[in-house]
């Protein structure tokens, strides 16, 4: 027999008696049933547990609660079905991302072998270019970045390991490449947004934002450009982070600055606590309207 009551047997209008498909329960609380009984549990006829029963009168009764069950710290018990401003998902190659999606990755890199941040910074300080003119300084001298104008890359197999490997994970069509590093807890990375927010010309062929993140554990920080809401997330040694289009021209992101009473004399120009950053654009179809 159905858990759902019968309303006809309830109202004493049921012609179908041991052939009804619905449950009949005798001395049923009419009131209670149609959810107007005040009574409660000193009402003299039989209230039984909502968990067990339900039916289309009792569907009724939930759409009713919201206006007795309005609480203090509830704004409100109506269903939401509108689009998150922002959603973080663990992402692998297969995932399905929206244009408002940040998405985390640690399946591609080992998150306990540093090794990869002193490969790096070995194989770019040793391949023949000048170092004075290797490094830039980027967004107001705050960190520092590769130059891409000269031919460092070629000396580089663990950078072009790194891009190669997130390329095929992520079946991307890499269009520019960046190679960021954080000499030390004094760096940092102002918030901004990237090029294709406002240029028209990369928005057509760069749909997300891809890093990776190697060295010593540092947050990348979104604001929201208009609420000024502010979403952190960690990057431990190894993790990949990304995100959609619609995330760029949303939110600007950076790379927080360490508060100064965290820094002491003694680790603040401490390179066993740099970070590097290697961020892909381009354009994946793993990335959907």
């Amino acid at each position: 027999m159905s858990k759902q009551i019968c309303k006809f047997y309830v109202e004493g209008k049921c012609s179908h008696g041991h052939n009804c498909n619905f449950t009949h329960i005798d001395n049923l609380c009419k009131d209670w049933f149609f959810s107007k009984c005040d009574y409660g549990s000193k009402c003299k006829f039989i209230h039984p547990d909502s968990n067990l029963f339900n039916s289309s009168i009792n569907s009724k009764k939930l759409k009713s609660r919201p206006k007795k069950l309005i609480a203090v710290n509830t704004e409100t018990f109506e269903p939401w079905y509108d689009v998150p401003d922002m959603q973080i998902v663990i992402a692998n190659s297969q995932t399905q991302i929206s244009e408002s999606d940040i998405f985390l990755n640690t399946d591609l890199f080992d998150q306990s072998d540093t090794k990869i941040y002193y490969k790096l910074l070995d194989e770019i300080e040793n391949s023949g270019t000048n170092i004075n003119e290797l490094w830039k300084p980027w967004h107001g001298d705050t960190h520092l970045i590769a130059d891409d104008h000269l031919n460092w890359k070629k000396s580089c197999p663990t950078f072009n390991m790194i891009i190669d490997k997130i390329t095929k994970y992520f079946n991307m069509d890499v269009k520019a490449t960046r190679f960021n590093l954080y000499e030390n807890l004094l760096d940092y990375k102002p918030m901004h947004f990237d090029a294709a927010a406002i240029d028209p010309k990369k928005a057509q062929t760069q749909n997300v934002t891809i890093g990776v993140s190697f060295g010593y554990t540092r947050n990348i920080e979104f604001s929201h450009a208009k609420t000024k809401t502010r979403v952190s997330i960690p990057l431990p040694n190894g993790m990949i982070y990304g995100f959609g289009k619609q995330v760029n021209l949303d939110w600007r992101h950076g790379i927080p600055p360490i508060k100064p009473e965290v820094i002491t004399e003694e680790n603040k120009t401490n390179k066993n606590l740099g970070r590097i950053s290697i961020i892909l654009w381009g354009k994946t179809d793993q990335v959907k309207l």
